[in-house]
């Protein structure tokens, strides 16, 4: 393991929850708003240490070309939608699974894959919490053992967050998000896309 890293600069994954949810019973606006952040991402491929939100094949295949362009390898963590919330990004755990059982992702050479990354359900049920973080662990230390076996560099357990970051580190995480914990809560001001 490693020691756990104290991630301040801010949540994309999170915020990009946030900004979807006005689209989440509208699929084309939706689509253009997921068509919005990829835009984004094209763009800050250079400017990055590490993306914590791979949850498809295309993605990975994106973010491989863009880092060929800048000679960079980017270090990935894989996007388990463990949570309840229909609001919440990522593969299901069987369809992880089945992305790195798959194995095309082995031939982006500048795409790595360093661990798992999930958001649990807000709740105050700790015990829900706790389960869905177990969860995660069980997957983590599956495709270890596995996939990964021969890869020191997989060994990053990303979840919790301000309100359920110790319950996170009891079930194995190493990497939490507390940035609302050290600068507040931050408010959301967007102009949402017109619809057409």
């Amino acid at each position: 393991t490693v020691p756990t890293d104290i991630d301040y600069n801010g949540d994309f994954t999170f915020e990009a929850d946030e900004f979807l949810r006005p689209f989440r019973h509208d699929r084309e606006s939706a689509f253009r708003a997921l068509r919005l952040l990829e835009s984004i991402g094209r763009n800050i491929i250079d400017k990055v240490d590490m993306i914590e939100s791979l949850d498809s094949l295309k993605l990975a295949a994106e973010i491989d070309r863009q880092a060929k362009k800048h000679n960079r390898t980017i270090p990935c963590l894989l996007q388990v939608h463990i949570a309840e919330e229909a609001t919440k990004f990522g593969f299901t755990a069987e369809a992880c699974e089945a992305f790195v059982a798959d194995g095309e992702w082995r031939g982006l050479e500048n795409v790595e894959i360093h661990g798992l990354m999930c958001i649990a359900t807000h709740s105050d049920d700790v015990d829900k919490v706790r389960k869905e973080f177990r969860q995660m662990k069980s997957l983590f230390f599956h495709l270890k053992e596995t996939a990964f076996n021969d890869a020191p560099f997989f060994n990053l357990c990303s979840w919790g967050m301000s309100e359920d970051y110790e319950v996170a580190i009891g079930e194995g995480s190493n990497m939490v998000r507390i940035g609302t914990s050290i600068f507040g809560q931050r408010p959301v001001k967007r102009e949402l896309p017109d619809k057409d």
